[in-house]
């Protein structure tokens, strides 16, 4: 992501590989002293979106071959 005063330019300081830059967003991971605090900040958004896709998924009665091709 670029930031600060390239933020809004066309720059590109590696040339050498497929590299997409962006101004608009991006994830970070919260880093903590305390091992389990950053396990819920950074585990349990995603934990908390699997169960969802999961509970979707009983809905519809899919078949194992089904659920691992969607």
């Amino acid at each position: 992501m670029r930031i600060g005063r390239i933020k809004d330019t066309n720059i590109h300081l590696n040339n050498t590989s497929n590299f997409q830059w962006t101004s608009s967003h991006a994830k970070t991971l919260a880093f903590t002293n305390d091992v389990s605090s950053m396990t819920e900040l950074n585990l349990k958004p995603l934990i908390n979106s699997m169960k969802h896709c999961l509970c979707s998924w009983k809905k519809w009665n899919l078949s194992l071959v089904k659920k691992v091709q969607f």
